[in-house]
């Protein structure tokens, strides 16, 4: 990735906080000021008070080191002020964006990386953002300024010298510049293996009931330390890259250093150089090789700040969902068919759906059954916009999805999986999760929802009702008590379509069979799209859809299917009823 890509992210997001950057620069400038000043005051100290005895200007050599001291402290407070606000305000703007970014990404880039890598990026890697401005930008472009302040000082003090302090920059800098790649190529490895990580630990922790009942702990415990072990090689490599080259500058600075101390003791021995010049030469010497040092270190921590800025800055240029698209009609036009004609659909070169054609009408309940991988949830997947069908099309009311908005879609069709989404608020801030804004619920319209579901005793029963926090205090849900909730947060959206993915599948079949009837009593008039092994379920269907191996077979009522579809009887029908004829379409 281009350097000018990286500087014009940096920029987007930190040219509103222009004017702390120049705070914080004026800081700097001032403060590296102070660092040049200091020794030319040791000089008038030694030379002009101790050496030609003018003892009256003692005072005034404390004067100037009282002034630059007071000067240090002032403005180090004041940097110190500006960078924490903008670490706290600059570097929240970028994680948001890139949280926001991987909201609206697209489906297929999000299945292709793994929650702790996201997590990652937005809670590390954003942090290079301000490191590049404050270490990579301004220490180091003040850095260099002072130290050719240095340089010229000395030169005007002693040319010989200043040579000699430039020509032993010149190996450090060859060498840094050498091990640069080395350290962004190891930081790019350590970034992604610590991202996955991540993700296995975040994996483990929450599965750790079912490892348990696996006798699987070894096996947790091996899958961490493998992970464990990666990161501190590479670490460890980084690391000794860090001390390898911090150690050979320091080892030629002193080699430095020794022969120019030498070379003014001479001086200084043969009248030709004062001792305050030499005390002054000797801080400019030391000054001069401790920045060095740090600007160096700072380019070799540019190559692995890299990294990290590549892949936040992937996610803010990745091709987000289309929002700026034709709304769903009018809210007053409900949808009224859903359809698909000719769909083919593929994840890279796997082929799931093929040549699937079928209409849904306002209204029916339509089942989609099949075995286990024969494409049914991409089906689901398809309707609410998550993926683009590789061939054919999907339409509603006769418009190509393609050309809705995603958002204002999903606020008409709703999804209940079998996965559990319960997150860490009250049940109150759980139920109304979707909910449109001008939708108001009282306590008693979501206990009476709760209680046709057979949740409301449990909810009156915990510590604070519907304030109650699930996991906190003693109070739990059971698995079909979760799944319910989860039925009943979707009914409170009131969608147009609803489709139901294995939604069921925590629940008993006489738990079921209500939940299904309260389901067409909520609103008789929205449409729903069951997807299910069950048979008690598909039979609470208008119609099934037949679905073999990403290949539409046939459709039909429950009664017809038996009979006319082998497929569809083996899943479904009596297996003490007599063997019925192979006419499987």
């Amino acid at each position: 990735m281009s350097n000018h890509k990286r500087v014009r992210h940096i920029w987007q997001y930190g040219k509103k906080y222009i004017g702390l950057f120049l705070i914080a620069e004026l800081c700097i400038v001032v403060l590296y000021a102070v660092a040049v000043l200091m020794p030319l005051n040791l000089t008038f100290l030694t030379d002009e008070v101790l050496t030609a005895g003018k003892h009256e200007l003692i005072w005034t050599a404390i004067r100037n080191y009282v002034v630059l001291f007071a000067v240090s402290c002032i403005f180090n407070i004041i940097y110190a002020f500006a960078w924490q606000t903008l670490s706290n305000q600059y570097v929240g703007d970028v994680k948001i964006g890139v949280f926001e970014r991987i909201v609206h990404a697209k489906a297929n880039w999000l299945s292709s990386v793994s929650s702790g890598d996201l997590m990652t990026r937005i809670d590390t890697d954003s942090d290079q953002f301000l490191n590049a401005i404050q270490r990579n930008l301004f220490h180091v472009v003040n850095s260099v300024v002072m130290c050719l302040s240095i340089v010229g000082i000395v030169w005007w003090i002693h040319p010989t010298v200043a040579i000699m302090l430039v020509v032993a920059a010149v190996l450090p800098i060859v060498l840094t510049r050498a091990l640069g790649s080395v350290v962004q190529r190891v930081a790019r490895k350590e970034a992604k293996t610590n991202g996955a990580f991540q993700g296995r630990l975040f994996e483990i922790l929450k599965s750790m009931k079912d490892i348990r009942l696996m006798s699987a702990q070894k096996w947790a415990d091996r899958q961490i330390c493998l992970f464990m072990q990666k990161l501190i090689k590479l670490r460890n490599r980084l690391k000794w890259l860090d001390f390898s080259t911090d150690k050979f500058i320091l080892f030629v600075n002193l080699i430095t250093t020794i022969v120019i101390y030498f070379y003014c003791a001479t001086l200084v021995g043969n009248d030709i150089m004062t001792v305050g010049v030499f005390l002054a030469l000797l801080q400019y010497i030391t000054l001069l090789h401790r920045k060095l040092n740090w600007i160096l270190r700072l380019y070799l921590e540019w190559f692995g700040r890299k990294a990290g800025l590549d892949r936040v800055i992937e996610i803010l240029e990745l091709q987000g969902e289309k929002h700026s698209a034709t709304a769903v009609k009018p809210a007053d036009d409900e949808v009224e068919t859903i359809s698909f004609r000719n769909v083919c659909m593929k994840y890279d070169r796997n082929e799931v759906l093929h040549n699937i054609s079928f209409d849904i009408h306002k209204g029916e309940w339509v089942a989609i059954v099949g075995y286990s991988g024969s494409g049914k949830t991409t089906i689901a997947d398809l309707i609410v916009g998550l993926y683009q069908p590789t061939g054919g099309a999907v339409y509603i009311n006769g418009v190509n999805i393609s050309e809705y908005a995603p958002n204002v879609l999903r606020r008409r069709i709703a999804v209940l999986n079998q996965q559990i989404a319960l997150f860490g608020m009250t049940l109150r801030d759980n139920l109304l999760i979707g909910c449109p804004n001008d939708v108001v619920y009282t306590d008693n319209e979501l206990l009476s929802l709760c209680d046709s579901l057979d949740l409301g005793e449990c909810i009156r029963s915990a510590p604070n009702g519907l304030d109650s926090i699930p996991g906190l205090a003693g109070f739990d849900l059971s698995g079909g008590q979760k799944q319910r909730l989860m039925i009943a947060r979707v009914l409170l959206r009131k969608p147009e379509v609803l489709i139901l993915d294995e939604a069921t599948s925590a629940l008993d079949v006489m738990t079921e069979l209500k939940v299904m009837g309260i389901l067409r009593e909520w609103n008789p008039n929205t449409t729903v799209l069951v997807i299910s092994h069950r048979k008690e379920t598909v039979e609470c269907c208008d119609r099934a859809i037949v679905i073999h191996q990403g290949v539409q077979i046939t459709e039909g009522t429950h009664t017809s299917l038996l009979t006319e579809c082998t497929l569809y009887h083996k899943m479904f029908g009596d297996k003490e009823n007599e063997i019925i004829k192979n006419t499987d379409s």
